[in-house]
C-alpha cells in the first residue's frame, strides 16, 4: 500500500494558490508562486529553495512595463533582488492579449 501524501495550498484574496507544500514534518516541501494583476503566474519558486528561506530567494515586484516589454534576468537582478537570489526562481512574462512569452530561469 503506498504511503499517504497530504498536499495542502495557500490562497491570496483571489484564490490564487501561493504556496503548495507536499508531505507533512520534516518531510515537507513547499513551493510558491506570485501573480501579475491578470492572475498570470510571473515568478514560481521551487520548492529546494523556499526551504531555504526567503533571503535565498526573491521574486521582483511585478511592473506594468513588462507587458509591452519583459525585462530579461539580467536586468531583473540588477540591484535588488540580487543575482544569488535569482536561483530557482523561474519567471514568465504575457502581453496585453494575455499571450504567453519566454520564461527565464537566470
Amino acid at each position: 500500500m503506498p504511503p499517504d501524501v497530504v498536499t495542502s495550498y495557500t490562497y491570496d484574496g483571489d484564490n490564487h494558490v501561493l504556496t503548495t507544500t507536499v508531505g507533512s514534518g520534516s518531510d515537507a516541501s513547499t513551493a510558491a508562486e506570485s501573480y501579475d494583476p491578470d492572475g498570470n503566474v510571473y515568478c514560481t519558486v521551487s520548492a529546494k529553495v523556499y526551504g531555504e528561506g526567503s533571503s535565498s530567494y526573491k521574486c521582483p515586484t511585478w511592473q506594468p512595463s513588462w507587458i509591452s516589454e519583459p525585462p530579461s534576468p539580467s536586468v531583473l537582478y540588477a540591484a535588488v533582488p540580487t543575482l544569488s537570489q535569482a536561483n530557482d526562481v523561474t519567471t514568465a512574462f504575457y502581453n496585453a492579449d494575455g499571450r504567453h512569452g519566454p520564461d527565464h530561469q537566470p
